[in-house]
């Protein structure tokens, strides 16, 4: 591209201490001092606000100092004087996804795939940019579009294996990171993916063995893989639960996970303290240990633990639990879970000592780009002689940052024994839901969701809705936290011992790494 010639319009003086000013700029670049390259730069433009070189630096510097509003303003003017150059267009488009306005980022680029549709540096952009938005399916035919005129494309065929760990699709995404390293051996970005994709699995030690050859040079990112591998978890949740005919309980829990190195074994502890408050009751409060293992083995995941109740004044109660997970194709995994412990319902249930085992089958299928259903059968056995039947159907369409979702459930107990617990020998319940989710600014993520339907049993119907709120705030790539709250007169979502009452929760989750 050949730039235009600078006006002159001052003294030869005044040129000559720009071309200096334009000179001492560049070398400070060259050095990493950006801040006094800027500096000097703004200094040329004070004196000559149409240079060409001091407005292009200055927009490429402004947005490695992530100065981006700055940066596209003076973009926009080199674009409106310069319009048919296309690297301008292609810079401020990029400019733009990085700022965090994809939707505007997106459409600069398909104006560029217009006018330029043989630009594969623009088609690779778009893609990169859909796979940012979240827009997956997108992403991952733009990329092949690239494939299609260019199949050895490197960063193409890495493109397609990120979206489809992003995706949720890890088997696919660990095959096509394979196949790549397969051909190019050396490439450090496809060994630098499979490791992500190891670890986002589970697969530690087969994350580490793909690293080695990079922790064995000091490369800086693979040290960074390799240390987050290692690096201990923890997970403190607390949540505040209450309804309106006087039940109320407040859980505190603190989860921490130990990573083996060379294991894909991860041994976790679990402390826990819950106080229950019941109208007509005296409180009750709970305490818990539980030792366990977290692990996965493709295509399976296992979580299992044992430990203890403990109780102000019951006696102790044992107390399991266990997930198992199989991934039977990228769309469909089969689950099996299997619970025992104390029925923690309210003060009433646990003073009566009920204790209930739990086994529960589910299935979830991705059944388009955009939608999904989740099934689930409950059998429940109770130490008072009932028995428990459960069967839920949720199937969900995503519109965008939109989505709608529909839930179908079928409850019901053996016998009503009156020992503390909700046991409708009937129950249906039916919902539809709409919900949005998506980014309100960095670092907030929230997602809000209204369900309305209706709920019946003991030959009555009535109306059933739900309203939930979830943020989640990133302060650092070691420490997040999720807050929610949730509002609904459901006897089934809120398990109340009363079929009447109106219950609210508030939780939180904060996720820290060290």
């Amino acid at each position: 591209m050949i730039e235009p010639a600078e006006s002159s319009g001052s003294s030869d003086t005044q040129a000559q201490l720009i071309d200096q000013q334009l000179q001492t700029a560049a070398e400070l670049e060259a050095q990493g001092d950006l801040n006094g390259a800027i500096a000097l730069y703004e200094s040329v433009l004070a004196r000559s606000p149409q240079n060409y070189t001091a407005r292009m630096r200055l927009s490429t510097l402004y947005s490695y100092t992530q100065q981006y509003d700055r940066s596209l303003q003076l973009l926009d003017q080199l674009v409106a004087e310069y319009p048919d150059w296309v690297d301008l267009q292609i810079q401020r488009a990029e400019v733009t996804s990085w700022s965090g306005d994809y939707d505007r980022a997106i459409q600069l680029y398909r104006q560029i795939v217009e006018q330029d549709p043989e630009n594969l540096a623009v088609q690779l952009g778009l893609a990169e940019v859909l796979s940012w938005s979240g827009q997956y399916f997108e992403a991952f035919t733009a990329y092949g579009a690239v494939l299609q005129r260019q199949p050895e494309n490197l960063s193409a065929q890495l493109g397609q294996a990120q979206v489809r760990l992003w995706d949720g699709r890890s088997q696919e995404a660990i095959a096509r990171y394979q196949y790549i390293l397969e051909r190019l051996p050396d490439s450090v970005e496809a060994r630098i993916g499979l490791a992500k994709a190891y670890q986002f699995t589970g697969q530690i030690s087969e994350a580490l063995d793909t690293l080695q050859p990079l922790i064995d040079s000091q490369h800086p990112e693979a040290l960074a893989i390799a240390r987050e591998i290692r690096t201990i978890r923890a997970d403190t949740e607390f949540r505040w639960r209450f309804t309106s005919n006087g039940e109320e309980s407040q859980l505190v829990q603190q989860t921490i996970r130990f990573p083996v190195s060379g294991s894909d074994l991860v041994p976790t502890v679990r402390l826990g303290f819950t106080n229950f408050e019941q109208s007509g009751f005296e409180p009750l409060q709970n305490y818990w240990l539980d030792l366990g293992v977290e692990t996965r083995f493709a295509p399976y995941s296992l979580q299992a633990f044992i430990g203890a109740d403990l109780f102000s004044r019951e006696d102790p109660t044992f107390r399991f639990n266990s997930a198992l997970n199989v991934a039977v194709s990228p769309n469909l995994s089969l689950g099996a879970n299997l619970r025992y412990g104390a029925y923690k319902e309210n003060v009433q249930a646990l003073e009566n000592q009920i204790t209930a085992f739990r086994a529960e089958p589910t299935l979830y299928w991705e059944i388009g780009r955009d939608t999904s259903l989740f099934l689930s059968y409950t059998l429940g056995l109770y130490s008072d002689g009932n028995t428990e039947n459960q069967a839920l159907l949720y199937l969900r369409q995503e519109l965008g940052d939109f989505y709608l979702a529909g839930t179908l459930l079928y409850w019901s107990y053996a016998d009503d024994f009156n020992n503390g617990y909700f046991a409708p020998p009937d129950y249906f319940l039916y919902l539809g839901e709409v919900g949005w989710q998506g980014r309100i600014f960095d670092p907030l993520e929230c997602q809000i969701s209204a369900a309305l339907g209706r709920q019946q049993y003991d030959e009555t119907s009535d109306r059933s809705y739900v309203v939930r709120s979830r943020c989640t705030i990133t302060f650092s790539e070691s420490t997040q936290l999720d807050l929610s709250y949730s509002l609904t007169n459901s006897a089934r979502l809120q398990g109340s011992s009363s079929p009447d009452s109106v219950q609210q929760t508030i939780q939180g989750l904060l996720r820290y790494r060290f």
